[in-house]
């Protein structure tokens, strides 16, 4: 399908880019320049950016990720974050001021956000053994979020119930980014 993606040189290439409606975020994909080319791949290594025009766009970042287990078996007894830093190409649900990414491995979900000029960085949300046999969650992204989308249109009411879900956070972006522009 028509994209295009943007190299480490900041190159912007017009390109078929073979659309595998990825479940999981990917670590390549393969592209054409025009139908009667050879197939190319793009990967982690090479590509900052790439986008299948009116369908995604992926974001390569590097940053630092909780990949902590939400499985009871497998619960970490730590409340806060274990960060590992890694380098992963983010799907970007929002685009403006302030951006919203997703990062999906079979079950893990990880959502992160980049607000003006600054890094991206993870939505905090974890959940861990508190007491025995008792689940607690650790949901400092509401806290990142009151912080960083600060705007008249979004109360402290409406962070306090925005679930750690694709369509709850889509919708706070976009209300962040009609609010300040």
């Amino acid at each position: 399908e028509k994209g295009s993606f943007i190299d480490n040189s900041a190159n912007k290439t017009e390109c078929l880019i073979k659309n595998l409606a990825w479940s999981n975020n990917p670590v390549s994909f393969n592209y054409k320049i025009d139908e009667a080319s050879q197939i190319n791949t793009g990967t982690l290594k090479d590509i900052k950016l790439f986008e299948i025009y009116n369908h995604a766009k992926y974001v390569r970042a590097t940053l630092k990720m909780d990949r902590s287990s939400s499985d009871l078996n497998k619960l970490s007894d730590t409340r806060s974050p274990e960060f590992v830093e890694e380098t992963l190409f983010l799907e970007q649900m929002v685009d403006g001021d302030a951006n919203l990414y997703k990062y999906v491995n079979g079950t893990l979900f990880r959502y992160f956000f980049k607000v003006g000029s600054r890094n991206i960085e993870q939505l905090i949300y974890k959940p861990y053994a508190a007491e025995a046999s008792t689940m607690a969650y650790n949901e400092e992204y509401k806290q990142q979020l009151r912080i960083t989308l600060n705007c008249s249109a979004i109360s402290a009411g409406k962070i306090i119930t925005t679930a750690y879900k694709e369509k709850d956070l889509t919708d706070l972006f976009l209300k962040y980014n009609k609010c300040v522009n």
